[in-house]
């Protein structure tokens, strides 16, 4: 197993392991701990089948279902993120923003695992950002601060202003709350494995922060997003056939790029986490 980092700061390349046949002991811990290490690998080159990319996730733990997004037929832990012959579709915007995934649930992931069935011929590319060093870059008082502070994560917060002012935009998002309602976290996540601190903060789903008042609350939600997208935090992966990605959902997140004109499909299996202290 070779095992090349790709930034000063996150991500790795994985060779010379084949997920087609089931991992022995000391080559799944030389994962778990190189996931540790860089918070997203990349597995190049990986043909694998719906069972083999269930199984692989299996060994991290339980998998998740997803609440919203269908999956894939006959694998219900596998959901399809997939694009029309002619490019993005209405819910690719979803992803195409900074964000974590699920936060708005009790039990955010543990991680995820993204395989490329069909991309296009250029861009589509995914990137990746690291929240411990979105965290460790901030002053000590602001550090200080932050670590007594919720943040309040809100799928309803996904609606766009049409969507909202729709005809039944109210019922939609009154029936998206009763499914999935608001949920508290903090601002600072401790990592349950490292012991390192990370910032849990994503444009996607946070609407604010808790007991601060509206305009205090807007405006350090915009300077942490801001923040979030220093280049110097970031990988970025140019996809190719049956590439596998692998990230920690609990000290990342990720921006899938949607500059593209032709069909891309991608096959995700995501980790069930814990709730964030």
């Amino acid at each position: 197993m070779d095992i090349q980092p790709i930034t000063g700061s996150l991500g790795a390349e994985i060779s010379g392991v084949d997920l087609s046949h089931p991992l022995d002991t000391s080559a799944f811990e030389q994962i778990r701990g190189a996931l540790s290490e860089y918070l997203v690998l990349f597995f190049p080159d990986q043909d694998i089948t719906p069972d083999q990319q269930v199984a692989f996730g299996r060994r991290f733990g339980e998998l998740h279902v997803h609440p919203f997004i269908p999956h894939l037929e006959g694998h219900k832990e596998i959901i399809v993120l997939g694009s029309g012959d002619d490019g993005p579709g209405e819910n690719t915007r979803q992803s195409n923003v900074w964000h974590t995934d699920l936060t708005y649930t009790k039990t955010p992931p543990m991680g995820s695992l993204l395989h490329a069935i069909a991309i296009p011929a250029a861009g589509g590319d995914t990137m990746f950002a690291d929240m411990y060093a979105a965290f460790d870059a901030l002053s000590s008082p602001i550090q200080k601060f932050l670590l007594d502070l919720t943040a309040i994560h809100d799928i309803g917060h996904t609606l766009t202003r049409d969507e909202f002012f729709s005809g039944d935009g109210l019922d939609k998002l009154k029936r998206t709350r009763e499914r999935t309602p608001p949920i508290e976290h903090p601002v600072i996540r401790t990592h349950p494995e490292t012991g390192r601190k990370a910032l849990f903060v994503n444009a996607h789903f946070v609407s604010h922060f808790k007991d601060l008042e509206p305009a205090e609350s807007d405006a350090l939600l915009a300077f942490l997003l801001d923040h979030v997208n220093r280049p110097e935090f970031q990988c970025r992966h140019r996809w190719a056939k049956h590439d596998l990605a692998l990230w920690d959902n609990r000290c990342t997140q990720h921006y899938a790029v949607i500059d593209y004109s032709t069909r891309r499909t991608m096959h995700r299996v995501t980790i069930c986490g814990d709730v964030p202290v």
